[in-house]
């Protein structure tokens, strides 16, 4: 993928000494080239990840009369049926470059332009006929967005002129002078349900453009739309499944570079590159995690499938060592907090990844979205949509097949009379473990985030009539799928390497399909993902289609940790920089720490994602030297 940062100021002159500061903080994303566009009132940034087109391709973009100038972030499909399709109609291309299809488009289309685009993707088009700034994000937020605004002058007056940042990291925007600050409110979202909402995030005046929305600047004035929302009302056919899976899996193969995969010997990952091997003409390279724990380790299942299959499989080994040594690195280029390790882990197997020499990895990210294959939906599914014996029963059985889960991803019960509607099994997990963080806050942010407050919030913004099973798919992708697994585990782990992820399973013509199969079709058993598993049934082996999901979850960091690394661990809290933030009373902290040490080791389980939680905040707090909150 690339790096964009965007200023647009009508007022002020923008000090183009900035451009090399910005630059060097988007290195990561695009270390291949970069380029810029200025005028007094306009700058636009971009890094370069060279995957397809020609060495000179360059951005920005610019149309032949020079009237639209884009930046683009991510990879549009069909790339060739798309640009012959616009040749016809008469545009003149001015690269070879898949992202010049943006400036095509909306020649073509105006503002529906982003109907007609299907990929991984964040853009930004400049459209100096009506001055006016269009940025897109993707439909599940792949790619980063975030955008915020300063301000000059008196407040509430008319002599208030604003500046439009918009950029694909908070750290680029910053180097581009926008001041750095803990935002309350997503800190408040963070320590309340862990996923921030849309839109939101932890920096003081920067919000997220929010997946499947475009937003228009014009003389300083912002508004969003929203262009796209997950559509269950289709009614598709479950016989075209693997047909669509390999459509979308076909258009997203590198021409030019060869592609990693990540494999877990799941199904997902495993469907991904049985399939994609179909029409390589190299063997795949198969990278997979072994964490040093057995109940957290797929490494031997991923061995056996690609044995069987004749890949190559290259082994990231992950220890809990690790997962304290590499959490600052992670926190930094995620720019995101963690609950578990897991984002280490996603680190070092980028960071192997990219050792060996790729560019473009393809992971399968999304199927658990798209056919519904979390344990926590399927309980949801059992406790809301089944009644009598079959409810009890699947209850009790998946409570035991999915005991990894119990407390993080799976609620051990809801407490109904607390916020009188219906709550979903992860969020209910989330709530109770994240409650414990309340005890660690510094009075005046105690006072000032009430927790049980920002849950009812979130609770009311998704008040809709689907069955509950959907209401929480819902819910979960767009709060986890989005906030979490794309941007923290995802692009901000693969980004930090100058690697491109490519999630076939978030096609949006492939998800809106796979939306429309009925939910008995998905979670008619306790595998979940049915109707998936069935068209796979000639692709893989029995034994991972019929396996038990398994998720990406690292070891607990207490437990079985020596003392060194505890040691290690209290040395990261006890910290200048940790003492003086905003949100945890540091001797809370320590002593909470302490407790948990010499806690049972269920105990410790229990307290994992908060202490993971503290860590990567700590690290945030370090990293980016955030000593002050904007408050609400």
């Amino acid at each position: 993928m690339c790096g964009l940062v965007v200023i647009q100021d009508s007022y002020h002159r923008i000090n183009r000494k900035l451009i090399p500061a910005i630059h060097c903080a988007m290195h990561h994303r695009g270390p291949d080239g970069c380029a810029h566009y200025y005028q007094p009132d306009l700058l636009m940034c971009h890094n370069r990840l060279a995957i397809e087109g020609a060495k000179e391709d360059l951005q920005p973009l610019y149309s032949a009369d020079g009237q639209y100038i884009a930046v683009v972030n991510g990879e549009l499909y069909p790339y060739q049926a798309l640009r012959q399709s616009l040749q016809q109609k008469g545009y003149q291309f001015q690269t070879q470059c898949d992202s010049e299809l943006v400036i095509a488009l909306y020649q073509c289309y105006g503002l529906d332009f982003v109907h007609h685009l299907r990929g991984e993707f964040a853009l930004v088009l400049w459209d100096k006929k009506q001055a006016l700034i269009i940025a897109v994000r993707d439909r599940f937020g792949i790619k980063p967005l975030l955008y915020g605004q300063a301000e000059y002058g008196e407040k509430n007056s008319s002599n208030k002129h604003v500046r439009w940042y918009l950029g694909s990291e908070a750290k680029a925007l910053f180097a581009a002078g926008f001041v750095r600050k803990w935002s309350q409110q997503g800190l408040a979202e963070s320590f309340s349900h862990q996923y921030l909402l849309p839109g939101s995030s932890l920096f003081s005046g920067l919000k997220q453009l929010p997946p499947g929305h475009m937003l228009l600047i014009k003389q300083g004035n912002a508004q969003l739309y929203q262009y796209w929302i997950m559509d269950f009302s289709q009614k598709s056919k479950p016989e075209q499944t693997l047909e669509r899976i390999i459509q979308a899996i076909n258009i997203r193969i590198p021409s030019q570079k060869r592609c990693a995969f990540s494999l877990s010997g799941g199904l997902d990952s495993s469907a991904i590159v049985a399939l994609a091997a179909r029409e390589l003409t190299y063997e795949p390279d198969c990278y997979s995690v072994a964490f040093d724990e057995n109940d957290y380790n797929e490494y031997q299942l991923a061995q056996q499938f690609a044995k069987q299959q004749g890949y190559r499989l290259h082994q990231v080994k992950v220890s809990r060592d690790d997962l304290i040594d590499y959490i600052e690195d992670a926190a930094y280029f995620s720019e995101g907090l963690a609950i578990n390790g897991q984002y280490v882990g996603k680190f070092l197997l980028n960071k192997a990844i990219a050792i060996d020499g790729f560019k473009v990895v393809m992971s399968g990210e999304g199927a658990d979205e798209a056919f519904m294959g979390y344990a926590h939906l399927l309980q949801d599914y059992c406790r809301h949509e089944l009644v009598g014996s079959e409810s009890k029963d699947k209850l009790a059985q998946l409570t035991t097949t999915h005991s990894l889960q119990a407390g993080l991803m799976l609620a051990d019960n809801h407490d109904k009379k607390k916020f009188n509607q219906f709550v979903p099994s992860f969020l209910a997990a989330k709530f109770n473990f994240i409650q414990i963080l309340g005890e660690l806050f510094k009075g005046e942010f105690a006072d000032a985030t009430n927790q049980h407050f920002y849950q009812k919030r979130l609770l009311a913004k998704y008040s809709n009539k689907l069955p509950p099973s959907q209401l929480a798919n819902l819910i979960w992708t767009e709060l986890a799928l989005a906030n979490y697994i794309l941007r923290t585990l995802g692009d901000g782990m693969e980004m930090a390497f100058s690697i491109e992820g490519r999630l076939p399973f978030l096609d949006h013509q492939l998800f809106t399909f796979a939306a429309g199969l009925s939910t008995e079709s998905k979670l008619n058993s306790l595998n979940t993902k049915q109707v998936l598993r069935e068209s796979l049934a000639g692709v893989l082996p029995s034994a991972i289609i019929n396996r038990q999901k398994h998720p990406f979850i690292a070891p607990p960091i207490l437990s079985g940790l020596s003392y060194s690394r505890y040691e290690r661990i209290i040395d990261c809290l006890s910290t200048e920089s940790f003492k003086y933030n905003p949100v945890f009373d540091q001797a809370k902290v320590l002593r909470w720490l302490k407790e948990g040490w010499v806690a049972p080791v269920s105990e410790q389980k229990r307290r994992d994602p908060v202490l993971m939680m503290l860590l990567s905040f700590a690290a945030l707090q370090n990293r980016f030297k955030l000593t002050d909150m904007e408050l609400c």
